[in-house]
């Protein structure tokens, strides 16, 4: 299960959990749980249903840390995300195609959409986060997308941890890089064709 992945990775991360190795840490884990998968797998003691699933939801909890991992690093920089300073404005992963299916295989990348609760409002200082930079709301969410993407997807010498697709979200590769949930609304009931429409049934 996801909560077996996670404490399996909070033991690897030997009390160090979301420090500034995380990246390192991430791809390291990610080997040894495909070591195992696989073992598993030569052996005959699992099944591809079950292989996929484990393996999609190793790219699940990857992209959870990975996530907490950059929140905090925007937070410190930029502050905290507030919907009309009231609410802090949240934000999700959706896994499409096969992620979204749980039917990953060893060379799957994973397709991705990027999603947002609302883009009225800013970034502000807070108790936890003081001497922070105040940007828009869009602004924090397309530096924390391309931060979250990078940190899964960059080559380094330990590999990648996986890649990352996002041609799913609306318009593509010339679509922004994360979305607001009204833009998304607007854009699947005025542009928005049948089959981005279909894709989303395995999100």
């Amino acid at each position: 299960s996801k909560d077996e992945f996670m404490r399996a990775y909070y033991e690897f991360s030997e009390g160090k959990y979301l420090g500034n190795n995380t990246p390192q840490l991430l791809r390291k884990f990610k080997k040894r749980e495909y070591i195992r998968i696989g073992l598993r797998d030569l052996q005959g003691k699992t099944d591809f249903e079950e292989t996929g699933r484990d393996l999609s939801v190793l790219a699940d909890l990857s992209l959870q840390v990975a996530y907490e991992y950059v929140d905090q690093k925007m937070k410190k920089k930029y502050g905290v995300p507030y919907y009309k300073e009231k609410k802090e404005v949240e934000f999700a992963v959706l896994g499409m195609g096969k992620l979204g299916g749980l039917e990953l295989n060893y060379s799957s990348d994973i397709d991705l959409m990027y999603i947002y609760t609302s883009s009225k409002g800013q970034t502000h200082t807070t108790e936890d986060y003081p001497n922070t930079r105040s940007i828009s709301i869009h602004e924090y969410f397309t530096k924390l997308a391309v931060l979250l993407t990078k940190t899964i997807r960059e080559i380094t010498s330990n590999g990648n941890v996986f890649r990352v697709d996002l041609d799913l979200r609306p318009e593509g590769n010339s679509g922004e890089i994360v979305n607001s949930l009204g833009s998304l609304e607007t854009y699947y009931q005025s542009w928005g064709r049948l089959w981005e429409r279909q894709v989303l049934l395995k999100a």
